[in-house]
């Protein structure tokens, strides 16, 4: 290797030690609560990982293991931001189960079929749209939108514009109605999917698409958490994520997660995964 690049590998690792202490991620977690108006639980979560004492061990093993990786999106910053993706839930229908959540998608396929039937050849079934002239692009925004204003008899007007290849479109306020039949179109093909249905990446129904109400907290908590590290080349050791789960999640006495019962969640986890790339090859 040459020395520049092993200098620069340096600068990397020493700047990566320096963003993966408590000071760090709890710094990064007030800027998203400041940005985003996180929730007050939130930051009780932050308070407790990057204060508690049995988070010790994970913080040297976090901060020694990153620096090796040397992988920039190993951070606190995007941990911190992970720490908040791994405790919300899919949202519906992410969080029903695998049987109910395709009872749920058939039903939706069959109305939104009829309903397109019946819709057909309506008002709701077409769109109309103009070009925007160079000269209209050249001009100030409130001008154009000036063009768009509402009849008297109007409270407001909907403006809607679309980038195309060829320019850009205006279309008329009876857009959204108009594009009724193809907006159900793109409910069909959602139902389709095979995850993220929210439209949310970090939303993966994988870890909890065999657990209970009860437990799915906790298991999206600890699974999430393990491919985040996972996909930054890191392997987070099993007592260190039970810990992480225990002092975030605040878990009680009686509650407790040992090394045990999070390699169950984890293996249980990687299991569904192999077998739906199986079934995708």
């Amino acid at each position: 290797m040459k020395s520049t690049d092993a200098d620069e590998i340096n600068l990397v690792a020493g700047a990566l030690s320096e963003r993966c202490t408590p000071e760090y991620v709890k710094a990064s977690a007030q800027e998203l609560c400041e940005r985003y108006g996180l929730p007050v639980f939130y930051r009780d979560i932050i308070e407790r990982v990057c204060g508690d004492q049995r988070m010790a061990q994970f913080w040297h093993w976090y901060k020694a293991n990153a620096v090796r990786s040397v992988h920039c999106l190993a951070s606190g910053r995007f941990f911190a931001t992970q720490l908040w993706h791994s405790t919300q839930l899919p949202k519906k229908p992410g969080n029903l189960p695998p049987a109910l959540r395709e009872k749920y998608f058939s039903e939706v396929r069959k109305h939104a079929n009829a309903l397109q039937l019946l819709l057909k050849e309506t008002v709701f079934d077409r769109t109309s749209a103009g070009k925007v002239s160079d000269s209209d692009l050249l001009s100030p925004f409130g001008e154009v939108l000036g063009d768009h204003s509402p009849y008297e008899d109007q409270e407001s007007e909907f403006v809607t514009f679309e980038v195309t290849h060829d320019g850009i479109l205006a279309h008329g306020s009876q857009f959204a109605e108009g594009k009724l039949t193809k907006t159900l179109d793109d409910v069909i093909a959602w139902t389709r999917e095979s995850d993220h249905w929210d439209g949310l990446v970090f939303s993966t129904s994988d870890p909890i698409a065999q657990s209970n109400s009860a437990r799915s907290p906790i298991v999206y908590f600890t699974c999430t958490l393990f491919d985040w590290f996972e996909g930054r080349g890191l392997e987070i050791p099993f007592p260190m994520l039970a810990t992480l789960a225990n002092v975030a999640l605040d878990m009680g006495i009686d509650e407790q997660l040992d090394e045990d019962a999070v390699r169950k969640q984890i293996r249980r986890h990687q299991s569904r995964q192999a077998r739906k790339r199986g079934a995708k090859s």
